[in-house]
């Protein structure tokens, strides 16, 4: 029942900021293999499981963000919004976060407490979640 009406989530929490040796210890406990992609300004390492794939970006040993394509709430809109729900709680309290825009392809989201950034994928049911970068 939770694949339609998610009430937790299976995928791990990696929380931005991290070292990103704890992170990848996080993702060698997962049942797959490490996936390692160096490009000019992306360092980052990915995992698919059967039931979900996870991403983490690094910058400078931390952990800059995370990526989750999560097959959870997939089947019915309602559940979609509450796996979005589920998500935001993870990296931070729901009244903190705020929609700032939706161009009708993403969603994305602020929350200025914990300096934390998502973007949702409407049509691929993806999310991110990023650092804020200070300037």
């Amino acid at each position: 029942m939770n694949i339609i009406w998610p009430k937790k989530l299976y995928s791990p929490h990696v929380a931005l900021g991290s070292s990103i040796d704890s992170a990848l210890l996080t993702l060698k406990a997962l049942d797959g293999t490490i996936e390692e992609t160096l490009n000019e300004d992306t360092h980052s390492f990915s995992v698919n499981t059967p039931e979900f794939g996870i991403t983490i970006y690094e910058n400078k040993g931390i952990v800059a963000g995370v990526w989750y394509n999560d097959a959870l709430g997939r089947l019915w809109p309602k559940g979609k919004t509450l796996k979005i729900d589920l998500y935001l709680q993870r990296f931070g309290s729901l009244n903190e976060w705020e929609m700032t825009l939706d161009n009708g392809w993403m969603r994305y989201y602020s929350n200025k407490n914990s300096g934390a950034l998502m973007v949702y994928g409407i049509h691929k049911d993806v999310i991110r979640f990023n650092l804020q970068q200070s300037t």
